[in-house]
C-alpha cells in the first residue's frame, strides 16, 4: 500500500535490483552526466511528497554494478530521487534546475523543458507494465581551504561549517542542497589548517564559517560550480572584552516606567554583518542595570500599547539611558481588491514590520518571536528583531464586504515607515508600505 517500504518492517535491508525482472514498476539506467559513464550501486527511492516536503518511501532499491536498475512499486504517481556518492540527488537537481529557469525569466510561458525541469523527478508507475526511465546525476562540487592567523601562518582545529548554499537569479535567489533531508557539512582542520567539503551543489555561492577559542569567528562567501575550488579564512585574535556598566528605564510620556516592557542590546555587525541582540531583564522598579561590551551598538525597547525606541549606546552618557516609546495610536485605512478591481471580503490585514532610519540605514522592526531560549537572536545587517515577543500582538484586521479594512493602534515611526500584507484564500500575498494616513490599496493575483 501508499506508504509502505517494501524493504520490510525495519526500513534498513534493501531490495536487491535485476533488470531482467519484468514485473508493474521502475526500470532503466543510471549515468554521469557529464561522461555519459555508468554509476554503479545507486540507491533509487520511490516516495510521496515534494523536495521541499519528502514524506514516506513506498519503495527502495539498489543499481547494478553496470548502472541498470529494476524496482517493484505499486501503482500511482511518486517522487523518484536516486542517491550515489559524488552526485547531486536526483530531485534536487531537477527542482534546482526548475528554480534557476524560473527564476531567470520575466516570461510567463511555460515550456515542455520547464514542466520537465519541474516535473522531472516524478514517475506515474503503471499496473500493466514497467515504466522505462533512465536518470543522468550531476556530479558534485569540492571546496577546500585552509585556515590562517593574521601573519598567514596556519591554524590547526579550527571547526568549519557550510553555513549554507544558494543560487543568485535578477528575480530572486533560493538555498539548495545536495540531499535530501541533509544536515550541512562540518569538518575539523588539519595540522596544516587544511579542510575539504566534496559533496557540494555545482553551482552558486557557499558561505563556510570558521571558529576557534581565543579567536573571533571567520566567514567566506565562495562562489562556485563544477570541479575543485579553493578558498582561505583568517583568523583574528579576539581582544579582551571590556564591560561598561550601564542602567536603562522605558519610561512613558508623564514618566513613569512602562510595565512589560522589553529591553535588548544589539552588538555590532560581524564579518557576515549579523548582528547578536541580548534580552535585558528589568528589576522590581522597572530599571535594567547590566554590564554591556564596549562595542555594543544599540539599545532598543518596546511596550504594549507603545511603539519602539531605538538609541544609540554611545549615547548612555554617565551610565544612564532614559528610553521613551511614543504611543501606538495610529490608524490605517484601506481596501483589499482582486486584479480585477472586485472587493475581497475577508481578507486579512496585517503589520508585518516597522522600518525606521537609523545610523543612516533602514532598521526592519519585525514582529517574531526568533529569540532562543537565552534571549540571543542573529540578524540580518539591516533587521533588528525580537524585540515585540508575541507575534500575535502584530495589528491586524479583516476586510468587509466591500474590502475595506481599519488597522487601529499602529506605531508609525518618526520618519519611517509600515509594511504591511494582505492574505486571502485562492491569492498570493499582497503587500504595500504606508508612511502616513493616505489610503491603502492591495490588489491581490490569483
Amino acid at each position: 500500500a501508499t506508504g509502505a517500504d517494501p524493504a520490510g518492517p525495519s526500513g534498513t535491508a534493501r531490495q536487491p535490483a535485476d533488470p531482467t525482472r519484468r514485473q508493474p514498476g521502475l526500470v532503466g539506467r543510471i549515468y554521469d552526466r557529464a561522461s555519459g559513464a555508468a554509476v554503479p550501486d545507486a540507491e533509487v527511492t520511490l516516495m510521496v511528497g515534494t523536495v521541499l516536503r519528502p514524506g514516506p518511501v513506498v519503495a527502495r532499491g539498489t543499481g547494478n554494478p553496470d548502472g541498470t536498475y529494476a524496482l517493484a512499486a505499486t501503482e500511482g504517481r511518486f517522487m523518484l530521487n536516486v542517491s550515489a556518492p559524488g552526485y547531486v540527488d536526483f530531485a534536487l537537481e531537477r527542482y534546482a534546475t526548475w528554480s534557476s529557469a524560473a527564476l531567470s525569466t520575466d516570461s510567463e510561458e511555460v515550456t515542455e523543458e520547464d514542466l520537465d525541469a519541474r516535473f522531472g523527478s516524478y514517475v506515474e508507475i503503471l499496473e500493466s507494465a514497467p515504466v522505462s526511465r533512465d536518470v543522468a546525476l550531476v556530479p558534485t562540487a569540492t571546496l577546500s581551504g585552509q585556515i590562517l592567523d593574521e601573519a598567514g601562518l596556519p591554524l590547526p582545529d579550527a571547526a568549519v561549517t557550510v553555513t549554507g548554499q544558494s543560487i543568485q537569479h535578477p528575480h530572486g535567489s533560493f538555498g539548495i542542497h545536495t540531499r535530501l533531508n541533509g544536515s550541512p557539512a562540518s569538518a575539523v582542520a588539519d595540522s596544516q589548517g587544511r579542510f575539504r567539503f566534496d559533496s557540494l551543489y555545482p553551482a552558486g555561492r557557499v558561505g563556510v564559517k570558521a571558529t576557534l577559542a581565543g579567536h573571533t569567528d571567520g566567514t567566506a562567501l565562495v562562489e562556485i560550480g563544477p570541479g575543485l575550488h579553493e578558498t582561505s579564512i583568517t583568523l583574528k585574535v579576539r581582544p579582551p572584552t571590556v564591560l561598561i556598566d550601564l542602567t536603562a528605564v522605558v519610561l512613558g510620556p508623564l514618566g513613569p516606567p512602562l510595565d512589560g516592557a522589553v529591553v535588548l542590546a544589539g552588538g555590532q555587525p560581524d564579518e557576515n554583518g549579523h548582528r547578536t541582540l541580548k534580552l535585558l531583564p528589568a528589576g522590581a522598579d522597572g530599571e535594567i542595570r547590566t554590564q554591556l561590551p564596549d562595542d555594543t551598538g544599540w539599545i532598543v525597547a518596546w511596550a504594549p500599547g507603545h511603539g519602539i525606541a531605538v538609541r544609540s549606546f554611545a549615547d548612555r552618557g554617565a551610565g544612564r539611558l532614559e528610553l521613551r516609546p511614543p504611543a501606538a495610536d495610529r490608524v490605517l485605512r484601506g481596501c483589499v481588491l482582486d486584479a480585477d478591481g472586485t472587493p475581497v471580503p475577508g481578507a486579512q490585514v496585517q503589520v508585518s514590520h516597522l522600518e525606521v532610519p537609523v545610523g543612516g540605514t533602514w532598521v526592519s522592526l519585525a514582529f517574531t518571536t526568533s529569540t532562543t531560549g537565552d534571549g540571543m537572536a542573529s540578524l540580518d545587517p539591516t533587521e533588528i528583531s525580537a524585540f515585540m515577543p508575541d507575534a500575535s500582538r502584530a495589528p491586524s484586521a479583516f476586510t468587509a464586504a466591500d474590502g475595506s479594512f481599519t488597522l487601529e493602534g499602529v506605531f508609525l515611526p518618526e520618519g519611517g515607515r509600515v509594511r504591511l500584507l494582505a492574505a486571502s484564500d485562492g491569492h498570493d500575498l499582497g503587500y504595500a508600505i504606508a508612511n502616513g494616513p493616505e489610503w491603502i490599496e492591495f490588489r491581490l493575483e490569483r
